[in-house]
């Protein structure tokens, strides 16, 4: 299901990453139905510096070759939230590394202990899933990874001042 790697970069790697984000060309406005009041950017090149420490936490618990697909940075600002959704085919294992993390309020994701069978269903009746679940809070340097194309995973509104954010970036592998 979710494994806590604990911490797997430094602050300092941390607080490199999140002005890169901050400071990206490619930073994109995201919006509802699903994020609300973030934005993003596809694979930022710094973000591939720590592909290869990342496997080596994954491989071990999962037991099987995985191949690295992409990365996506995501900032999360004052009533941003994630609805519940899997991840689409072919992004088997994601790992969620928080790397900034300056609101006063545990923002938890939350991971469902009931697994979902096919694609997505967004109209579907999700009360199973947002009943059974397990939380998991990720101070900046940790990782959390799931089996997110398997496992619905979502986080309630931010709530924090303007001023405030979250940062997190998102890898994603296939099983080989």
């Amino acid at each position: 299901m979710a494994i806590n790697f604990g911490q797997v970069i430094s602050n300092d790697e941390s607080k490199i990453l999140s002005n890169k984000v901050l400071g990206s060309e490619k930073l994109q406005p995201e919006g509802a139905p699903f994020y609300q009041n973030s934005s993003g950017v596809f694979n930022l090149p710094e973000s591939f510096n720590f592909v290869s420490r990342l496997e080596d936490f994954l491989k071990p618990h999962y037991g099987y070759s995985v191949k690295f697909e992409n990365s996506y940075a995501r900032i999360y600002n004052k009533g941003s939230f994630l609805k519940i959704h899997t991840d689409r085919p072919s992004l088997d294992i994601t790992v969620s590394l928080c790397i900034q993390h300056d609101t006063r309020t545990k923002w938890p994701l939350k991971i469902s202990t009931e697994k979902w069978d096919g694609l997505w269903d967004q109209d579907a009746d999700h009360s199973k899933w947002l009943k059974s679940y397990d939380s998991y809070e990720i101070p900046v340097g940790h990782a959390v990874s799931c089996e997110g194309v398997i496992y619905p995973h979502w986080r309630e509104p931010l709530i924090c001042s303007e001023s405030q954010s979250n940062i997190y970036i998102f890898y994603h592998w296939s099983r080989n």
